[in-house]
């Protein structure tokens, strides 16, 4: 069985210590050695899951955040849309007196024999004349969902709707009544003045 010594003073005092394998007669010296791994860089395991959770975590922050700012401009683009929208139906009642009919929620001429229907997307021309050079389309959603003109007989007023993304805008606390008749997915209309 091998056993451990310290061949000299020397060797003691430098710490190195041998097996000596064998008998007294011959001795075969090796040097002890220790498994010691050479220090290597890098990251633990641990240290790579935590910091790939707080990307994850800043990530998700960041693109909620990012979602919450499109949608409020989306808002506000449908109160703009909305606003010219009145502007050009204002042009239309001080030319014609009364406001346009409303056909499947689009715009309808009412003048002479012009009773074409405007869609949204399309030019606003009734009677050859120009009221908006295009009706503006909802940013997102499309023909279900798209804005929408109501306009009873004898058209002296009409409702214009829109449906908001973000149900905590300021403007939405403000809406009339009349203008929204459940049920309906629709939370921000403009009245006529």
């Amino acid at each position: 069985m091998p056993t451990l010594v310290n061949s000299s003073p020397f060797d003691f005092a430098q710490g190195r210590q041998f097996i000596v394998h064998g008998n007294a007669a011959t001795v075969n010296r090796e040097p002890l050695t220790v498994n010691r791994r050479p220090w290597r860089r890098g990251f633990t395991l641990i240290e790579l899951l935590v910091v790939i959770t707080i990307i994850a975590i800043l990530i998700s922050a960041v693109s909620a955040s990012f979602t919450n700012a499109q949608m409020k401009s989306r808002d506000g683009r449908r109160k703009s849309d909305l606003k010219s929208v009145q502007q050009a139906l204002e042009v239309y009642i001080q030319a014609n007196g009364k406001y346009p009919s409303a056909s499947n929620y689009n715009i309808q001429c009412n003048i002479g024999g012009d009773s074409s229907i405007k869609e949204w997307g399309q030019e606003f021309i009734c009677g050859g004349i120009t009221y908006a050079q295009q009706l503006p389309k909802d940013p997102v959603y499309q023909a279900t969902t798209g804005y929408k003109y109501f306009s009873n007989a004898p058209n002296l007023t009409y409702i214009l709707l829109a449906h908001f993304e973000n149900e905590n805008d300021s403007d939405l606390d403000n809406q009339p009544a009349p203008c929204l008749p459940p049920p309906s997915d629709y939370t921000y209309c403009v009245i006529n003045p």
